[in-house]
C-alpha cells in the first residue's frame, strides 16, 4: 500500500499565482485539499480539512501569512504552517 500524499492548504491572494502553485504541488505528488485568498479564509479552510501543511503568502489583504499562522486553530494534530515571499521585478 502506497503512502498517502501530503495534504496541503494553499493561501495566496494572487489569483494568477495560486493555481500555478497548486498545479506545481500536485505535479510533485502533494494533494492540495484547500485553497484560500486571504489569511482568514486559510484559517477557516485549515480548521475544516485539517491538512498536513498550510502554505501562506506573506503579504495578503487581511494581514501577513505570519500573523495567520499565529492565529491558527490548535487541533490535537496541528498542521505545520509556512509563509513564503516572492519578489516581482
Amino acid at each position: 500500500m502506497a503512502d498517502s500524499p501530503i495534504r496541503v492548504v494553499l493561501a495566496d491572494d494572487d489569483m494568477l499565482s495560486r493555481p500555478l502553485l497548486s498545479e506545481l504541488l500536485v505535479s510533485m505528488g502533494y494533494a492540495v485539499v484547500g485553497e484560500a485568498g486571504t489569511g482568514r479564509e486559510a484559517i477557516a479552510v485549515a480548521a475544516e480539512v485539517v491538512p498536513d501543511v498550510v502554505l501562506l503568502d506573506v503579504h495578503m489583504p487581511d494581514g501577513s501569512g505570519i500573523d495567520g499562522a499565529k492565529q491558527s486553530p490548535r487541533p490535537a494534530r496541528r498542521p505545520p504552517w509556512s509563509s513564503s515571499v516572492a519578489t516581482r521585478p
